[in-house]
């Protein structure tokens, strides 16, 4: 829900009435457990395959280091006279 709210929050702020998310029906809560067994490491993940994201590999990228950045990374770019949040 956090993540659903940030957009709706970002859709909002960008006060273009176009703009619009349809979200899918939530699904209905499922009482039974995941099935035994199941994980990325028995479908043959590894931590080693993690990579950071495609921006993060730009020359001129540089990490701003926050909290959940080990979840969703962040950043900034220069690109001649303008800054860039990624």
């Amino acid at each position: 829900w956090d993540a659903r709210i940030a957009f709706e929050r970002l859709v909002h702020r960008f006060g273009d009435k176009h703009v619009r998310i349809r979200w899918p029906p939530a699904a209905p809560a499922r009482s039974e457990s995941p099935a035994r067994g199941f994980s990325c490491e028995s479908l043959g993940y590894t931590a080693d395959m993690l990579a950071k994201p495609l921006a993060a590999l730009m020359p001129g990228f540089v990490p701003i280091n926050l909290p959940a950045d080990n979840v969703f990374p962040t950043g900034m770019m220069s690109r001649g006279d303008r800054l860039i949040g990624i």
